[in-house]
């Protein structure tokens, strides 16, 4: 079950959709991981951040990896926080 609460969840959500919006994937995922606390997935989006900073534009592969580390980071989510939890984050991205 999660420790957060429904109102926490929505605001912090609502932040998750401003960056979406603002094309600020990477950063969005960086709140998440941040937010829940997953450390090492916290890690990978800022070194993502960090080349994409550098180079100017993030390099397709680079992209395709970021999804794939998304994903991992909601499906733990979902694992530690529940459906309900999962949904919410999923939705706001």
């Amino acid at each position: 079950m999660s420790k957060f609460n429904r109102k926490e969840i929505e605001t912090f959500c609502v932040r998750l959709k401003q960056l979406t919006w603002d094309n600020e994937h990477t950063q969005a995922k960086l709140e998440i991981a941040n937010y829940f606390g997953f450390d090492k997935h916290y890690r990978v989006f800022k070194a993502i951040e960090e080349i994409h900073d550098t180079v100017g534009y993030l390099p397709a592969e680079m992209n395709g990896y970021r999804y794939r580390k998304g994903v991992e980071l909601l499906e733990a989510i979902k694992q530690e926080h529940g459906e309900e939890v999962y949904q919410q984050i999923y939705d706001s991205l």
